[in-house]
């Protein structure tokens, strides 16, 4: 007597996951491989169905959540759409102080300051000195 009650039940399953259309991206080993990773806390309440979304269950990936919703085995969770943040530090805004205001002087160049500028130009030409050619000989 408990077989044909079975293979009732089953076959009610069977068509509830047919209409559910889940079977139109997975086979129907798939399904239940991921039902069978579904797991709940046993604190969690059992008055209502479930939300996707709340703390109680172990360890449930997205697409099981909305696998879980679309059999009606629970509701569907709410949308979070995270705000990107952006990365890295944040920019300092330009905010001139009062100092700079007054006194707007360029800043300096990093290093050591020149004893006396050259303006002249170099003290020296660079490299290895090249022979002169005297122009009487050829």
């Amino acid at each position: 007597m408990s077989r044909p009650f079975a293979r009732t039940g089953s076959m009610q399953w069977v068509v509830h996951v047919i209409k559910a259309g889940v079977l139109d991206n997975a086979t129907f080993g798939d399904v239940m491989d991921s039902l069978r990773t579904c797991w709940r806390n046993r604190k969690a309440p059992r008055e209502s169905l479930p939300q996707v979304d709340d703390e109680y269950w172990n360890r449930l990936l997205k697409c099981d959540g909305e696998l879980l919703a679309a059999l009606e085995l629970a509701l569907p969770g709410k949308d979070k759409a995270p705000d990107p943040k952006k990365r890295g530090r944040p920019r300092k805004k330009p905010e001139q102080t009062e100092a700079q205001e007054v006194n707007p002087q360029p800043k300096r160049k990093p290093g050591r300051p020149r004893v006396r500028p050259i303006i002249y130009g170099p003290p020296r030409p660079r490299g290895r000195p090249r022979k002169e050619r005297s122009s009487g000989s050829l």
